[in-house]
């Protein structure tokens, strides 16, 4: 199969790129990261729909919010044989995209659709399934030194992912975690069973304890039934003494009762009698008291007099004092009328004054405002200036060099930390050069010591194969080993004192440049804005300054005016209050003439008002104390009318005594009847408790005996259901014996299948059956490159020997060279034996990646020659591989898309 063109629609990073191949050898340029190794998975997603990750993840993703994606496809043109194809393969963001045509001139028919059907095509055309043919045709990074280089387990996995084993490896993990499963079954089953004699002994114990409580149960059940026929005679003699018990108990109860009534009739016939006393007595207090019934209508009459008489002296009072206030006031507005006059002129001045000062005040607020924020910018102006003189000093003493604006500084900067970070590079480049160098030289160094120390332990023997060799051609050994571990050293001891001067520059330019970035130009740049703004600033308030003292002047002086007209105003302010005072106060009096009237009245009543207090107090000789005799005449009232009320009560208490004395003798009567009643009763109260005691004790012993039958009985029931769970258990415990037995032979059915597709089982006899397929293919490959080797081996371990003229030789033994061609042949002869030698591309993954220079360029030199198959895709990114081709297609990356750079 040769593959035309490959073209990638939002396919990873690539947006749109459209990549032409031929025949020969195409090489994919690329730097890490640009998108070269998205063109394999796209090979491999538009044949075989196989890919890393996410189906979502092979969406390109947006570069902004206007960049929709809606579809993401491989077009892919190749021809197999004489046909030829054309396969699109992608996805939309809810359908599928599949698609295979052949390809007639510029006419294309469809062969198939569909994700599934496709896929199928396509391993029908190729005669392989897709994991063969990526195995065949597509070589990873570290493959190639891989197969000579890994230790034989790595290998052996190696070689086994390649040959398709891998599937068989994984089917025996399987099987061990399965069998895994079964054994952690068998070993809880085991713990399960260990129960089984318990549960045994347990049956027997159940069938032991039911058949004593059925023994138990026959001797109770006689006992009951004869306790029972005792309790029923003795219920009979219960029942008559208690018959007999509660007519005494109600005889004695009514006794009781009526006792308490008669002695309740008596108490009642005492008290009675005394209310009746008490009656008499009040007839003769009140008799004492009705002159005082007389008295007390006066006596509140004479007080009604006297308040009045008080009333009409105070209103004589206030009329009197409001004719000497409205005198008073008017004497005083005749005296103060000119000052509050001039008051009031100079009060409303000065209020016009206030009103222009106030103007003038929030002006020169507003200018002191002016004069602070000046202050504060020419302070915060002062920390700028500071900063920048500081930065521009310290770059001065860094660069060597003054400077006149921070836009030089800035360039000075970047200009200089681009060159160091670049010089950094370079030495850290060379530095991991000269690491890659050293691992390879100290791995030949250790190679050439260890097979210099096993010729040494032979004589005229080759320390690989034990063949006989000539004593001349041992000894030229010797020194060509010895002459490459004295080159070896003397390699490892320059790119040693390279590194050393490599790493002593870089952390100088490290040095060098954290002094660099010391110097903070954004903050730079924001001091020296802000200071110029600053500067705009203070600039625009100097300019303000002579205005504000004009008016700073004009205020003083208006204030000096209205203070003067303060003073003036205290000195006038008391005749000013006496005047405003005296007609507040004359508004609030009535009118003189109206009082003086007023008065005349309020004298004529009280004269005559103390006319009438003389006659009632004549006539009562009534003291001075008059609330007092009130008081007390009141008492003497309320005493006469409590009196009277309980006179009104006597007919009353006399009528109820009367009927307390006949009902006294009616229940005394009752009360001889109901003693004689419970005199002639016959009851025996030691008797009665004799019975009682007897029918409770047999009947606690037959509760005690069917007590005793119901636990038994329970028992027997709860013994019978755990024997039926027992020996249900045991039912299961034999079940599960019988299962256990056949788990081990399960088991050991499996771990005999888990070793047949083992790495000794099935897939050694593969590896067996491929090896000399291997060797045929990889010898003939080897042999393209002009090596005079006239046979190769594989051993078990795929470890290489090779002979010519009677001498075997191991890879280390051989140049670099012939290991890097003898690792391809061994890569290229596996992929033929697992197509079938029907593969006519092959696709390469960063060959050269991690290969010193040497074994790099050896390794492009064998590319280079390679002729055993029409089409070879490289991908890389070492620019030396565009020497072995002519179609060179370079991959580049900008704004996180890809693209063909065709410049």
């Amino acid at each position: 199969m040769i593959i035309n063109s490959i073209t990638l629609d939002n396919f990873r990073s690539h947006k749109h790129s459209v990549i032409n191949l031929n025949e020969g050898i195409s090489v994919i340029l690329g730097e890490n990261g640009a998108g070269k190794s998205s063109i394999f998975e796209a090979i491999s997603y538009s044949f075989f729909k196989t890919f890393t990750g996410k189906i979502e993840d092979l969406f390109r993703k947006s570069a902004d919010e206007n960049d929709n994606i809606n579809e993401m496809k491989v077009t892919v043109e190749f021809e197999h044989g004489i046909t030829h194809y054309k396969l699109v393969r992608g996805k939309k963001k809810s359908s599928n995209i599949a698609k295979l045509y052949r390809k007639e001139s510029d006419n294309l028919s469809l062969i198939c659709e569909g994700d599934t059907v496709v896929t199928r095509e396509i391993e029908s055309i190729l005669s392989l399934d897709s994991k063969s043919f990526l195995n065949a045709v597509y070589i990873r990074q570290g493959e190639i030194t891989d197969l000579i280089e890994k230790t034989a387990a790595e290998k052996k996995e190696l070689i086994a992912k390649l040959l398709n084993m891998d599937s068989l490896q994984k089917a025996s993990d399987d099987f061990k975690e399965i069998i895994k499963r079964y054994e952690e079954q068998i070993s809880k089953n085991e713990g399960t069973l260990l129960t089984k004699d318990a549960v045994e002994e347990s049956i027997e114990q159940l069938n032991d304890k039911i058949e004593e409580n059925n023994e138990e149960l026959e001797k109770i059940n006689p006992n009951i039934k004869e306790i029972e026929d005792e309790l029923k005679n003795l219920e009979i003699k219960k029942l008559q003494s208690e018959k007999d018990k509660n007519e005494y108990d109600n005889l004695k109860n009514q006794i009781e009762q009526q006792n308490k009534l008669v002695d309740s009739i008596k108490s009642n016939k005492t008290i009675n009698e005394g209310k009746i006393k008490d009656v008499e007595e009040c007839e003769l207090k009140s008799l004492k008291l009705e002159k005082y019934v007389k008295q007390l209508p006066k006596l509140q009459e004479l007080k009604e007099y006297k308040t009045e008489l008080d009333k009409h002296n105070l209103e004589k009072r206030n009329l009197e004092n409001n004719i000497k206030k409205i005198n008073e006031n008017k004497d005083i507005q005749e005296k103060s009328k000119e000052n509050y006059d001039k008051y009031e002129k100079i009060k409303n001045e000065n209020s016009s004054l206030e009103n222009e000062k106030q103007t003038l005040e929030n002006e020169v607020n507003k200018n002191k405002e002016v004069k602070l924020r000046l202050k504060t910018l020419k302070e915060r102006n002062e920390g700028h200036v500071a900063y920048i003189r500081e930065t521009s000093g310290y770059a001065a003493k860094i660069f060597g060099e003054n400077f006149s604006s921070p836009e030089q500084i800035e360039s000075k900067v970047k200009e200089e930390s681009e060159k160091v970070n670049g010089n950094i590079e370079k030495i850290t480049e060379d530095i991991n050069n000269n690491k890659n160098k050293l691992s390879v030289v100290k791995n030949d160094l250790n190679n050439t010591e260890k097979s210099l120390k096993e010729l040494k332990n032979t004589q005229d023997t080759c320390p690989i194969c034990q063949s006989p060799i000539s004593h001349e051609k041992h000894l030229e050994l010797s020194e060509d080993y010895e002459e490459k571990i004295s080159s070896f050293r003397e390699i490892i001891s320059e790119l040693d004192k390279k590194n050393k001067k490599h790493e002593d520059e870089r952390e100088e330019c490290r040095k060098y440049l954290e002094k660099i970035d010391n110097i903070n130009i954004i903050k730079l740049n924001d001091e020296y804005t802000e200071f110029n703004e600053i500067l705009k600033n203070i600039k625009d308030c100097e300019k303000l300054l002579p205005e504000i003292e004009k008016k700073e002047e004009a205020y003083e002086k208006l204030k000096k005016e209205i203070d003067e007209n303060k003073d003036l105003l205290n000195d006038l302010e008391k005749y000013h209050n006496d005047f405003m005072i005296s007609s507040e106060i004359l508004k609030g009096l009535p009118d003189k003439e109206d009082e003086e009237k007023k008065l005349d009245v309020t004298n004529s009543k009280i004269l005559e008002i103390k006319g009438k207090c003389t006659e009632i107090i004549r006539q009562y000789r009534v003291t001075d104390n008059l609330d007092h005799l009130i008081k007390y005449a009141q008492q003497q009232v309320e005493l006469y009318n409590k009196y009277l009320g309980i006179i009104a009560g006597k007919d009353s208490l006399l009528k109820e005594n009367e009927n307390l004395i006949n009902n006294l003798s009616e229940e005394e009567q009752c009360l001889r009847k109901f003693e004689e009643e419970i005199n002639n009763l016959k009851y025996d109260e030691e008797k009665y408790k004799t019975i009682l005691e007897s029918y409770k004790l047999q009947d606690e012993k037959l509760e005690k005996s069917k007590l005793r039958k119901n636990t038994i009985e329970t028992e027997i029931k709860s013994d019978e259901k755990q024997l039926e769970n027992k020996n249900e258990e045991l039912k299961r415990l034999n079940d599960l014996s019988e299962e256990q037995d056949n788990l081990k032979k399960y088991v050991e059915i499996l771990e005999y299948i888990r070793e047949l597709y083992g790495k000794d089982g099935v897939q050694k006899e593969l590896r067996e059956n491929a090896r000399p397929d291997i060797e045929k293919h990889t010898l003939d490959i080897f042999n393209e490159f002009d090596f005079e080797y006239t046979s190769l081996e594989l051993d078990e371990n795929y470890d290489v020997y090779i002979e010519n003229k009677n001498e075997r030789l191991t890879l280390n033994m051989m140049s670099g060279g012939e290991k890097i061609v003898i690792a391809l042949a061994l890569r290229l002869g596996i992929a033929s034996t697992v197509s079938g030698n029907r593969t006519d591309m092959l696709l390469l993954d960063e060959p050269t990646i991690h290969l010193d220079a040497e074994r790099r360029r050896l390794l492009i030199d064998i590319i280079r020659q390679i002729k055993i198959v029409p089409q070879m895709i490289v991908v890389s990114h070492d620019d030396e591989m565009e020497s072995i081709s002519n179609n060179i297609i370079k991959i580049a990356k900008e704004n996180g898309i890809s693209y063909v750079d065709d410049s």
